[in-house]
């Protein structure tokens, strides 16, 4: 999340003046500060989301916020919602569910490394992977979206499969499906080793469907491409802000000619 606070040296002296005499200064930036943020949200739509191999979802595209500045508060917050109650102070709430997108999002503006989802730490919890590794999903095996991510219901039945316990209860995940418990199984490697992929089973045979890997890095690729998000909003807001503000000084101008 970016703050965006007044920039005095983009308002004339003579402005200030005129605008603090009439007690309209305040307002004045607040409104400047509230319609530059909308404008570096929508420049951050306009330069990140269709980057995204598939589409951003969703859930993507309503974590993007901007919040409005009051004169008691000139500051305007424009960025993805990070689960943190960062835009919580202007009203904001976030649904349940998903990762919240200010952390997917972070890591495609600098890269780095992944952290857990929650079917990873479910997965080390029951003992089937390390405590340090991740999984990821072998396009061959196992049915992906448009970004790229194993759809949830799918998930869930891994580890009915596997039967890896629900959270917050000691029973094991019951599926309602009457396939055999074997759809899906853990392939281990040699002795001390560990596992190496969860496969499925397709008629006599199986295949690889998710991989046990080390630690995903995103330094840029088809589905996770790098965006300079905050250069992005830096940019937008600079440019209008002046504009915004000028074009609101007009109106109280004009309501005292």
């Amino acid at each position: 999340m970016l703050r965006f606070t007044v920039d005095d040296d983009q308002i004339s002296e003579a402005s200030r003046v005129f605008l603090r005499l009439s007690g309209q200064y305040e307002w004045v930036c607040a409104m400047a500060l509230t319609r530059a943020a909308k404008t570096a949200r929508q420049a951050i739509a306009n330069e990140t989301l269709g980057g995204i191999e598939g589409g951003p979802t969703p859930w993507t595209r309503r974590g993007l916020m901007s919040s409005m500045a009051t004169p008691d508060n000139l500051v305007a917050n424009v960025g993805f919602n990070y689960g943190d109650g960062s835009f919580s102070e202007q009203g904001f709430t976030s649904k349940a569910g998903g990762i919240p997108s200010g952390r997917y999002m972070g890591i495609l503006a600098s890269g780095g490394d992944r952290r857990p989802k929650s079917f990873e730490l479910r997965l080390r919890r029951s003992g089937i992977i390390r405590g340090d590794q991740f999984i990821t999903p072998a396009s061959s095996g196992i049915r992906i979206n448009p970004q790229g991510n194993v759809p949830a219901p799918e998930y869930q039945r891994i580890l009915s499969r596997l039967k890896v316990e629900q959270e917050g209860s000691n029973m094991a995940t019951k599926s309602r499906h009457k396939r055999a418990q074997s759809d899906y199984f853990v392939r281990y490697g040699e002795l001390g080793e560990g596992a190496m992929y969860i496969a499925k089973r397709i008629g006599r045979g199986f295949v690889p469907a998710l991989f046990v890997v080390d630690q995903p890095n995103y330094e840029g690729s088809r589905y996770h491409p790098q965006f300079n998000i905050q250069g992005i909003a830096t940019k937008a807001f600079r440019n209008d802000f002046p504009l915004q503000f000028q074009k609101q000084l007009d109106v109280e101008i004009s309501r005292r000619s």
